[in-house]
């Protein structure tokens, strides 16, 4: 009975760090996203404030916008490829969870004959 319950306690434990994991991605993602869009809009804002072309407010309003650009690809390829390794690494670990269960069920198993045998 004791067994069970760490085991039960062990995987609740697994899920719920997987679960934190995914969030702090997720907001990692949203945190990148907010840079992108206040770089974005502040090149805009520094393109509105010049009066004409190539001022250095048309100039750090490009810039801004370049670089905004540049943050966004850069975190969407990050976060693809951390969303791509906890699927990986959730599917390796529900793998061997899967084994390390049947094997631990026909150890019982074989507890439960040799138990009988005696």
């Amino acid at each position: 009975m004791m067994a069970k319950k760490s085991e039960i306690l062990a995987e609740k434990r697994t899920q719920l760090a997987e679960v934190r994991t995914e969030l702090a991605y997720k907001r990692t993602m949203s945190a990148d996203m907010r840079t992108t869009a206040t770089l974005v809009l502040f090149g805009i804002a520094f393109i509105g404030f010049s009066e004409f072309s190539w001022d250095f407010f048309f100039t750090a309003g490009v810039a801004a916008i370049i670089l905004g650009v540049i943050y966004l690809v850069s975190a969407l390829r990050v976060g693809l490829k951390h969303s791509r390794k906890i699927r990986i690494i959730k599917d390796v670990f529900n793998k061997i969870l899967k084994k390390t269960g049947s094997e631990m069920q026909s150890y019982k198993d074989s507890l439960q004959k040799t138990n009988i045998d005696r």
